[in-house]
């Protein structure tokens, strides 16, 4: 699908580290968000951990920083939202819900912290594997889902929204 853009080794290996080494660290702020209703997963499974970097226009977080090599090659125009995500381990591979994440012209994008059998299904088009520091950008109306992983402790990426 040509509307959604796929780039490997996004940024530098010493640069990727650092934020990785953070975001998978046992010291890392996670907290427990709710899936939206309607979720087709049983409830044993609907675990979804969360860290909000930014949002409501201004940093949200004291990691906020970290995420400056990044923020500097997206270039965005204005930021609507950026938030990491983590997906505990399960015993099957589970799809969560089709979604879109907001209703109005904007820019989605994922940044995959760990290498795992996770992925991002896009309703009419492909299957993005979880790989480490994949970059993949597509328009926010388009509809995909997010899955959990079953060969890690858990699936984590970073969900950017934004004015391009």
């Amino acid at each position: 699908m040509d509307s959604i853009n796929i780039q490997d080794d996004f940024i530098s290996e010493d640069k990727f580290k650092s934020i990785q080494d953070i975001l998978l660290g046992e010291d890392f702020p996670w907290f427990y968000s709710a899936f939206p209703e309607g979720n087709s997963h049983p409830k044993e499974q609907a675990i979804l951990l969360s860290h909000y970097f930014y949002g409501l226009l201004k940093p949200a977080s004291d990691y906020f920083n970290m995420l400056t090599p990044l923020i500097e090659k997206i270039k965005p125009h204005a930021l609507i939202r950026i938030k990491a995500n983590s997906y505990p381990c399960t015993s099957s591979i589970v799809e969560h819900q089709d979604h879109t994440d907001y209703s109005y012209d904007c820019l989605t994008s994922i940044f995959y912290i760990n290498t795992n059998d996770g992925y991002t299904r896009f309703k009419d088009g492909p299957i993005i594997k979880s790989v480490a520091n994949r970059f993949v950008t597509f328009p926010t109306q388009l509809l995909h889902c997010s899955t959990g992983c079953t060969n890690v402790k858990m699936r984590c990426n970073i969900n950017f929204n934004y004015f391009g």
